[in-house]
Parts: structure tokens; sequence; C-alpha cells
């Protein structure tokens, strides 16, 4: 025929694409459709319920007016026996709506009936009794009249009720909820696809594009529309500060892993990391370079790929303790290299993942093997040096104990040869004072030999001094050192200046304490370059004090911590002599008595030496 026929969609499969296309929008539907009817079939119900109770109380209601006013009538009929009268009213009352069937019964057995009794349970059936009773006589019963009125109509009524009720409410609804739908369409669903579009374009290069929806009018107030986009727009934009911020702290990593690699590869150390599995992750050039591996490809490699398997063995041994202690630990390996074994002080500690697990080692080995070398030189100097020192200590044990025998018989014969000079000088021999004289002054040299060979068996004693604590005033005892010590002091033309307070009193070894006083003394002498020389004795309240100064030449800083010291000096043995052990023996008794010493002193204004030890008794070594 030449025109197109154009065939139109069908309404079913234009219903069909819109449920797929708008999901929500059709569940709406569905939900109001139903919901609609659920609350129409309740109200139904209840009314119909309620038309049933009505029209069935109607019937009863008629029941009860037909008993109430044909009754009397009906008996006076039937007590005349009236047949045709008590037809008439049974038809009578048969012609009232919904009465069905009537029917009198007598005892006799005589019935009168009208209507067709209901065959359906559907029916409400009533008795009466009918009496007759003139003035002053007794009541005859003359039979039952029954009264069945059928529901039938009242039901086919509510049944067109229920009809046109549910009818209304489909025509109503229906309309309503397209409306409703398409409501939602305009305000909900359109935007619901705007946000869906906008969600599938959205690119993290694009994020500066904001979500936008087409409402009128603008200016309407915020709703949850409003809410979802100001939303969705503040999460673009929290996720373009994100982006921002990682790429910047990913720009920030790089430059620390840049400058990490940096330093990796400017040490001199083999710095290295390995994973659990003994797989190689990182190495700097200078592992690359001893090893002779390539830093790009010795990725997921182990130990076993570049070293010998016995030292591979080791290094995973070390790895793997690591990993299970949890801890650095710093350990000394032998690394075969191409010119030998090298020694090796490595640190490796465990690096942890997120969850606080140790996930692989690092690694910091220091080639040492020239230190190792030259340790090796120093421990082997160091053992002859002390062999030396051990015959040295030796030879002064010895050589002490063999002047000590000669230098006791010459200390007794000299105090025999002064206690005999004395008395032939006392008797009137003037010319044996220049005899006796030289003799005190060998007496006193013999007594320095013996205190010096004393002074070589205390320094070389290695174990405990021995000691017998005694009360002892020290006040006392510096007072009879300072005058047994008056030749000598006289003789150097020094002044000895004591400032003792009375009782000071402590338990110690007399013998040792008196040489501690003597030293300092002669010390004080020795180094005071004549001038005067203070002793001062003080207690407090659980120590006596005693300090020794002299005004001479003092002792410098950088040896005042060495002075102490066995064998040590601070001043030329060429020109004031000693051996060095003086102060050494002093601080060694000082000290076993469970005291202190110390010095203050400054080049060229003397030294001030002070001497602590406790009052009370203690345990001394």
């Amino acid at each position: 025929m030449g025109a197109d026929i154009v065939r139109s969609e069908s309404p079913w499969r234009r219903l069909s694409r819109y449920r797929r296309g708008h999901p929500i929008a059709w569940r709406l539907l569905v939900c109001i459709l139903l919901f609609n009817g659920f609350l129409t079939l309740i109200t139904t119900a209840s009314q119909l319920y309620l038309d049933l109770r009505w029209d069935t109380a109607s019937i009863e209601e008629r029941i009860g007016q037909v008993a109430r006013s044909d009754t009397s009538t009906l008996a006076n009929a039937l007590w005349a026996y009236d047949a045709d009268a008590i037809q008439l009213d049974l038809r009578g009352i048969r012609q009232l709506p919904d009465i069905a069937y009537v029917r009198i019964s007598t005892p006799t057995g005589d019935t009168f009936t009208e209507g067709t009794p209901p065959v359906t349970a559907r029916r409400i059936s009533r008795t009466f009794e009918l009496w007759h009773h003139e003035d002053d006589s007794e009541r005859v019963r003359l039979g039952t009249f029954e009264v069945t009125a059928s529901l039938e109509s009242a039901y086919a009524r509510l049944f067109r009720r229920a009809i046109t009720i549910l009818g209304t409410n489909a025509l109503k609804t229906f309309p309503i909820s397209i409306f409703i739908l398409l409501v939602f369409q305009r305000l909900v669903t359109r935007h619901l696809d705007t946000i869906a579009n906008y969600a599938k374009r959205l690119d993290l290069d694009r994020l500066d594009v904001p979500l936008v929806l087409n409402r009128q009018p603008k200016g309407s107030k915020d709703d949850e529309l409003t809410h979802v986009v100001n939303a969705i727009n503040a999460m673009r934009d929290s996720l373009s500060t994100k982006i921002e911020e990682r790429q910047l702290a990913e720009r920030v990593i790089q430059e620390s892993e840049a400058r990490l690699r940096a330093i990796m590869d400017g040490s001199p150390a083999v710095i290295y990391i390995k994973d659990a599995a003994g797989r190689y992750e990182l190495v700097n050039r200078r592992f690359a370079e001893l090893f002779g591996v390539d830093r790009d490809t010795i990725r997921g490699k182990t130990d076993f790929d570049i070293f010998p398997r016995d030292a591979a063995e080791r290094f995973c041994a070390t790895d793997q303790r690591v990993l299970k202690d949890g801890k650095a630990t710093d350990i000394e390996e032998a690394v075969p290299h191409r010119d030998g074994i090298h020694t090796y002080i490595s640190l490796k500690f465990p690096i942890f993942d997120a969850e606080g697990r140790p996930s692989a080692v690092c690694g910091i080995s220091t080639d040492v093997t020239d230190r190792k070398r030259i340790e090796d030189s120093r421990n082997q100097l160091l053992a002859e040096t002390q062999e030396m020192l051990q015959l040295r200590e030796d030879f002064i044990a010895v050589t002490s104990h063999e002047l000590r025998t000669p230098v006791a018989t010459l200390t007794l014969h000299a105090d025999l040869l002064d206690r005999t000079l004395d008395k032939a000088t006392a008797a009137s021999s003037h010319e044996l004072a220049p005899v006796s004289k030289a003799v005190k002054v060998f007496k006193r040299q013999t007594e320095h030999l013996g205190r010096l060979v004393d002074s070589l068996l205390d320094a070389s004693r290695r174990g405990r001094l021995d000691l017998t604590p005694v009360p002892v005033d020290l006040s006392r005892l510096v007072r009879e050192v300072a005058l047994g010590y008056q030749n000598q002091v006289a003789s150097t033309k020094e002044q000895v200046f004591l400032d003792l307070q009375p009782d000071v009193c402590g338990t110690w070894d007399i013998l040792k304490i008196e040489q501690v006083v003597l030293n300092l003394l002669t010390n004080a002498v020795k180094y005071g370059q004549g001038k005067p020389i203070r002793i001062v004795v003080r207690s407090d309240a659980d120590s006596a004090i005693l300090v020794v100064e002299d005004s001479g030449i003092g002792i410098p800083p950088e040896a005042q911590g060495r002075v102490f010291g066995r064998f040590e000096r601070a001043v030329p043995t060429a020109r004031y002599g000693g051996i060095g052990l003086g102060l050494y023996i002093t601080r060694k008794i000082v000290e076993a008595h469970g005291g202190s010493i110390e010095v203050q002193s400054e080049s060229g204004e003397g030294s001030r030496f002070t001497v602590r030890l406790p009052l009370r008794p203690q345990t001394l070594s």
C-alpha cells in the first residue's frame, strides 16, 4: 500500500522496560499498590462485617416484632381452629423481608406452613410458644410457632457492596499511584540517575568538576538529595586532598629512598636487606663491587647463590637467630673474598612489618681485616709486656725479700752502736760526739732503706694487705711522726705546723696509718721547696680527716690522675729521685681501710692531700 506501518510498543512491553530501567520507582509503585490493597481489604472487611452485624440485628428485630405482634392473633385463630385465618396470617408473615419459612405445630400433630425451609446454614430460626388464656382461667398451650429467616439476601448485598468498594478504591488508587510515581520520578529518580552517571564518569584527573543537580527552584531549603550531593562533593574534595597529600608523600618517600640509597652507596660498609626466607631485597654499591653481583638482578637470590655453601649456612643461621630473637646482634664473620678470607664486624637487626612481626633482616658489615691484624699484634705485644711486668714484679719481690734480711741486721747493729756511743759520750769522751752523730745519720738512712724495702714489698703484692686494726688516736700519731721526723725537717730548714683536733680516735692498723702519714710528710718535704708544711687533723660524724698541705712546686693537672699509680711520677726522676711508690702505697693502705684520698694542686702553688678514714671498725682488706 506504500505507507509504512508503525507498530507502537505494547503497554506491557513498555511497563516491563520501565521496571528494568527504574527498579526503585517500580518497587515504590508495587509497595503503594500492595499497601493500598491491603488497607482497602482491611477497611472493606471491617465495613462488611459491621454491615453483616447490622443486617443480622435487623432480621432479629423483625422476627422479634413478628413474635410480639402476631403470636396472639395466631393463638386465637388456632384456638378457634380457623385454618384459613391461620394460613392467611402465615402468608402475611412470610411476605416480610428475609423471612423464608414459617410453621405452626400443634400437640395433636397438625402443622401449618408457609414457604420453603432454607437448605444452607446461613439462616436464623426462632421458636415461640402459642398459649390461650381467658380471664380467671389457666393458660392452655396450643402449640409452637417457628420463624426462619434466610441470610442469603444479606450476603448477596454484602458481596455487591464489597465489589463496589473494591472497584472504587482500585479506580482511585491507580491514578494516585501513577501520580506518586511521576512525582517520585521528577523529584528523586532522575536525580539518582544523574548522581549515578556522575559517579561513573568520576575520574582522578577530573576531581575539580563538582556534582550539580538540575533542580527548581534553586533557592529551596536543603533536603535529602542536597545532603547527598554535598556529601559526594565533600568526599570529592577530601579525595582530591588525600590524593595530593599522597602524591606529596610519595615524592617525599621517593626523595628519602634516593637519599637513603645515596647514603648506602656512599658508605664504605657492606649494607644489605634480606627477607625472612633469606632472599636479598636490596644491596648497596659496595656489596655489588666486592662480591661481583648486579644490584638489579640480585633481588630474590640467596647467600647460596653468591657464597660457598659453608659460609652461606653460617650467614643464614645468624639471620634466623636475629629474626627469632627480634633484636640487634653484633657478630664477627669470616667472609670469603677473591684474595682470601676477610674478617667483618656485622650489625644485624630485624625489620618489623605493620603488625610488629620481624619480616626482614638488615645487615651493616664493616671489613676489619687490617684492624684485626693490628689488634692481634697489639694483643701479642700486650701479652709480652705483661709477661715482662710480671718478671719485673717478681724480681722486685725477690730482691726486696733478699734486701730485708741485711737491712734488718744493719738496723739492729746501728741501734746497738748508737746506744753504746750514747753511753760513752755521756761518760766524758768528747771526741766520740762526731762519731755518735754519724752513727745516728747511718741509723736514719738504714731505717729509710727499710721503709723503702717495705714499700717495694707492698707494691709487689697483688692480693689483700695484711692489716692489724687497733684503737688509734690519729692526732697523737701525727704528732709523734712529725716529731720523729724533726731532724730531717731541720736539715732542710722546713717548718711543720700542726693543727690537730684532740681525740680523733678510730680503729686502724697503726703501722700502716703511720706509713701513710710518713709518706705524705716525706712527699711534702721533698717537693715543698723549703716552704712551711701544714698538717691538719679533724673529724666529722663518721670519718677522720687528715690534710697534708705544702706550698711547693705543685702537680700539673694532667698528672694528678696518675700520681697514685704504681711507679708513676709527676716530676723528672733525675732531679727529685724516688721510684714512684709512696703515693701508690698510701692509696692502697687508705682504700684497704675503707677510706679515700684525693689531691688538689696547681703548678707552682703547692699540693693539698686529703685522706678520709672511717672512725668505726669496718671489714678491712
